[in-house]
């Protein structure tokens, strides 16, 4: 028998848990964002205390679009510049298993994470070679910011082969 006051009940009940759902997610991507830019402003702990707990509930849910991948991304760095190598090893497996095509114009990102990871793990020459490469790539995709922030990192790793590069994009 079908009950037109209970399915209208249902139907209510569905709009509202995806609206929930959609706030949800809304601000999980504001909690990231203060997580980047905490890693930006250099507030280590506060964007690793920030960027884990989103991390850990979007592992946890049904990502189409790839935020989490892309909140992995900033949290993998974050734990390479702390030097947390083991965690940061842990975490960049799980950001390439949540690789997403949705992303690639951030590939000079991944590229940083992944140096990151390299350098906790004291692998230096590796860290540089891979934003080295970045740094190529986002420059000859027309993306300047990407190149200036992968050489920057090489500077930060100890490289200054690309100074003369780096002084003309600024």
């Amino acid at each position: 028998m079908h009950d037109p006051i209970a399915a209208g009940r249902r139907s209510a009940l569905r709009a509202v848990a995806v609206q929930a759902a959609a706030v949800a997610l809304v601000a999980l991507a504001f909690l990231a964002e203060g997580g980047r830019a905490a890693l930006a402003a250099g507030r280590l702990s506060e964007a690793a205390a920030t960027l884990g707990p989103v991390v850990e509930l979007l592992r946890g849910s049904v990502d189409p679009v790839g935020w989490t991948y892309r909140c992995l991304l900033p949290y993998v760095t974050v734990l390479g510049v702390q030097g947390h190598a083991e965690e940061a090893t842990a975490a960049a497996v799980v950001l390439d298993s949540h690789r997403h095509p949705g992303w690639r114009h951030l590939d000079y990102e991944y590229a940083i994470a992944k140096a990151w990871v390299s350098a906790a793990q004291g692998a230096i020459s590796e860290a540089v070679a891979t934003v080295l490469a970045a740094a190529d790539v986002a420059g000859k995709q027309g993306q300047l910011a990407g190149e200036v922030v992968c050489l920057q990192a090489a500077v930060q790793f100890g490289d200054a082969s690309r100074a003369q590069r780096l002084a003309e994009l600024s």
